[in-house]
């Protein structure tokens, strides 16, 4: 897997250039947010200001965790989503604060919080050593629960709003 530097900048075409992702496969979901190439995620998003599209998702920095919406319609039941979530793949996370300048790589993240909202809401954390799979963030025992609509009540914070336990 191809490394990227904390901290350094880089355009979505750097990305796919030093992962040799194919011409044939670039655009479509590189360009709206996040894709997932050769068994890991990338995360490109905006804090603080629109993107391309005029969308505004309201993404933000809490400390060092970042609060991230997915793409509008998106919910905790669809494929991507669950496999984006679920922990057995790197989710290497790009953000910029101004439209049209390159990204800034945050590292690779992990979800500690998920609310089941739509757009799915996403706090992530960034592990600055070793990799994804030292800790899985959703509980394998409630992986199955996320694909439900009637999970467990506890887990509710308001009417129609779930929050996904996470380890």
């Amino acid at each position: 897997m191809a490394a990227f530097d904390i901290g350094q900048n880089y355009t979505r075409a750097d990305v796919q250039e030093t992962l040799n992702v194919p011409h044939e496969r670039r655009g479509g979901n590189w360009d709206t947010g996040y894709s997932e190439y050769e068994g890991a995620f990338y995360v490109f998003c905006n804090i603080g200001t629109a993107g391309r599209t005029g969308h505004d998702y309201e993404n933000y920095w809490d400390g060092n965790v970042l609060v991230w919406r997915a793409k509008n319609g998106s919910n905790v039941r669809q494929p991507q989503i669950v496999k984006l979530l679920c922990g057995n793949l790197p989710v290497h996370v790009f953000y910029r604060e101004e439209d049209r300048r390159p990204f800034t790589y945050a590292g690779c993240a992990r979800a500690i919080e998920i609310d089941d909202v739509t757009p799915v809401k996403v706090s992530w954390s960034f592990d600055t050593e070793a990799s994804h799979r030292q800790s899985t963030p959703i509980a394998r025992e409630h992986s199955q629960e996320i694909l439900q609509p009637d999970a467990k009540p506890g887990w509710r914070t308001k009417p129609n709003r779930k929050k996904i336990p996470l380890l």
